[in-house]
């Protein structure tokens, strides 16, 4: 008999928006009150929040119709933060 061999393609991950507040040039100003950060059910002050695509897609759909507010995240030097 003839064994068979698999391959088993695995896709790239999808690129994930990383918020730290840490690290924000607006941390610890008025705009924490308005940013999506604040709102985040389950967040962890002092913790980053990681967004993959999916959840980035359905924030700003919410936020586009007034639902949650948008993210004020700064990053430092005007950097992106994605993984």
């Amino acid at each position: 008999m003839r064994s068979h061999r698999h391959l088993h393609l695995v896709p790239e991950p999808e690129p994930t928006l990383v918020i730290d507040c840490t690290v924000c040039a607006a941390r610890a100003s008025d705009r924490c009150d308005d940013c999506l950060v604040t709102h985040l059910v389950g967040h962890e002050e002092g913790s980053p929040v990681e967004l993959d695509v999916d959840e980035q897609k359905a924030v700003e759909m919410l936020a586009d119709v007034g639902l949650v507010p948008r993210s004020r995240f700064e990053p430092p030097g005007g950097a992106t933060m994605t993984r």
